[in-house]
């Protein structure tokens, strides 16, 4: 079979590529993978297959949903249990067995699944790297062996998560999206439920305006990595994900290290037509995202209604106004923002950047290396560097109101909205 790989493919596995895992189902003429992490999740991924169910069947017959059901040897007992009553299920459903009103459905529909035991005994993620880095790692590597390389249709990896839900368009909308814009990698829209009327409802309502806020933001400061980084929302395709040597192997943040290194490749692009709903619930697996979010919150450690300060993207505007230009001088201090410049000493910039210009043959050259110096990591570190000791962070709505107004929606926004009027504030910058 390795045989009829592409070169790149197979070089990619050879140098990047993880120990092989075994697919469970029929994975012919695929150019389309979506690959999701299992991990104690036996009752959401049923969740998660009905909505894909209802998802238009155009793209069904190459499309593949490769589920890796997961845990390391030292788990918990409920949570092997739970897995392995999730492998039974996916088994199910992949021998066309009749197994509840769930399996019927996802069998009619022509949904296509497959899965990777990573569960049962002798067959766990290693104790020291497993996680979801990992997880993902395997499940996208083993979809580059099984995709259709002698058609001619783009070859996509999509990342979702097993406690999600999709919206009927979405596997038509990144399918498209990708067919006619001849995109190389993009995040799709998200959108929490915020529905409700009780606390978890309030940390979710919170933390997306902190997200939205975050990257509207970045993009307000024109950086080139005004993109969300949430693990579900993800899409590559075959070529993109080799250039960045794969998903890496992190148990928390993979998608900010996997989308930033994209990034220095590719322009990573926003699937607006369509939307992924993350999960919503508290969590302690990971020590950020959501889950651990929610978590802060619900236990009052600090107050979570504050955001970044705006005097930070200012300085980040006018800083890649002058840096990303042909005109920029290093040497030109007074043209660089005071918290800038001792945030690039501290990094050692001024060395660094006698290298890029000296290893730059063109001005296209030169503006790529400037772009991959400081990058979606160095950005975030600026971002951190310059509220310890710049700028401190301020109400969350105001830094909000500053935003609307800076995007030309004039509004007038008190420091402590009730729940409904931050709903009504979420929806404005979702719109954005």
């Amino acid at each position: 079979m390795t045989k009829l790989l592409p070169a790149q493919v197979l070089t990619y596995l050879n140098k990047n590529g993880v120990e092989s895992r075994n697919i469970t189902g029929n994975t012919a003429g695929i150019n389309c993978c979506i690959a999701i992490p299992s991990l104690n999740e036996f009752d959401n991924l049923k969740i998660l297959l009905n909505s894909l169910a209802e998802n238009d069947n155009q793209y069904f017959n190459d499309s593949l949903v490769l589920f890796i059901v997961n845990n390391t040897a030292d788990a918990e007992y409920t949570v092997k249990q739970n897995n392995i009553k999730t492998l039974t299920f996916l088994e199910g459903i992949v021998n066309n067995r009749d197994s509840g009103i769930t399996a019927n459905k996802i069998i009619k529909s022509g949904l296509r699944i497959a899965f990777i035991d990573a569960a049962s005994a002798g067959k766990e993620l290693d104790d020291v790297e497993g996680g979801v880095g990992l997880a993902r790692k395997i499940a996208m590597d083993e979809a580059l062996k099984i995709f259709n390389y002698n058609c001619s249709a783009t070859k996509l990896l999509v990342c979702l998560d097993a406690d999600c839900t999709v919206d009927k368009n979405y596997l038509t909308e990144i399918r498209s999206h990708f067919n006619s814009k001849k995109s190389s990698a993009a995040v799709v829209n998200y959108r929490h439920n915020s529905g409700g009327d009780d606390i978890n409802t309030y940390a979710i309502i919170c933390y997306e305006i902190y997200l939205r806020y975050y990257e509207l933001a970045l993009r307000y400061a024109k950086s080139p990595y005004a993109f969300h980084t949430i693990g579900s929302t993800m899409a590559c395709d075959v070529a993109s994900y080799i250039k960045a040597e794969g998903m890496n192997k992190r148990k928390a943040a993979e998608d900010f290290y996997f989308l930033s290194k994209l990034s220095k490749f590719c322009k990573v692009e926003k699937i607006d037509a369509t939307n992924v709903y993350p999960s919503s619930r508290e969590s302690d697996r990971v020590p950020f995202g959501t889950g651990q979010r929610v978590s802060r919150y619900l236990s009052y450690v600090r107050n979570e209604y504050e955001l970044y300060n705006p005097e930070i993207f200012r300085n980040l505007k006018l800083w890649n106004e002058y840096y990303l230009s042909s005109d920029f001088d290093e040497n030109n201090k007074s043209a660089i923002p005071t918290a800038i410049d001792s945030y690039l000493r501290q990094n050692n910039f001024y060395n660094s950047f006698a290298k890029i210009k000296d290893n730059s043959k063109t001005a296209r050259q030169l503006l790529n290396q400037k772009t991959r110096w400081f990058d979606a990591f160095r950005t975030l570190k600026y971002i951190h560097y310059a509220k310890d000791e710049h700028f401190e962070n301020i109400n969350m709505f105001k830094a909000v109101e500053w935003l609307l107004k800076e995007n030309d929606i004039p509004v007038n926004i008190n420091e402590a909205p009730s729940i409904d009027e931050q709903r009504d504030i979420l929806n404005l910058l979702r719109n954005l």
